[in-house]
């Protein structure tokens, strides 16, 4: 896969980076710009935007950035728990869902 970058001006590239995966959704940006979540063949990855480079493999593709250096995620087959973590992978924080909330679907996006 590729990603690239455009002009605001005229939407033409301006450069293209290898990417090892589709970025796994609006949310898997971090608002710096410098890592992006990526499905890849195999596992979620987290990726350096600059070079495609992989910094790690992740639990959970449907992650978000809530900043620059943190990733909030539910964990994944069929866990009641969500975590805060940081790009290196540790866990910040794990919290359990409610127990009104196990079944529903819920969505992880920055407010």
């Amino acid at each position: 896969m590729t990603d690239g970058e455009f002009t605001a001006d005229d939407g033409r590239p301006t450069r293209f980076v290898a990417m090892p995966g589709d970025p796994a959704g609006p949310w898997a940006w971090s608002p710096d710009g410098r890592l992006v979540v990526v499905q890849g063949q195999h596992e979620p990855l987290l990726v350096e935007t600059a070079d495609g480079r992989v910094v790690r493999s992740l639990p959970a593709a449907d992650a978000a950035f809530v900043t620059d250096d943190r990733l909030l995620y539910r964990r994944p087959y069929g866990s009641r728990d969500f975590v805060l973590a940081d790009p290196t992978g540790r866990e910040l924080v794990r919290q359990p869902l409610p127990p009104e909330l196990v079944d529903r679907i819920l969505t992880v996006a920055p407010s």
